[in-house]
């Protein structure tokens, strides 16, 4: 009888020269969140890879144009008029 298991594609990251205060509040962190530094760090990096960066972003919104022209002074009037 066959048995099948799920195999799941993994990589090794190894990071060097992690200055020690990072380490340590990463090792906090992960005491608090009940989990190893090793799945904390693993987690903290899914949750990284999941959100889009900006440019990912842009790059779906079909070349729209969402930028918007306004000087300082513009903003400062803006800003003033809301104040009224």
């Amino acid at each position: 009888m066959a048995t099948t298991s799920a195999v799941q594609d993994t990589a090794i990251i190894q990071v060097r020269d992690v200055p020690i205060d990072v380490r340590d509040t990463l090792a906090r962190r992960a005491q608090r969140a009940g989990q190893s530094l090793q799945k904390y760090v693993l987690s903290q990096l899914e949750r990284l890879a999941r959100t889009p960066t900006i440019d990912e972003w842009l790059d779906t919104t079909d070349g729209a144009d969402y930028r918007v022209d306004l000087t300082d002074i513009d903003i400062a009037e803006l800003i003033a008029r809301d104040r009224r």
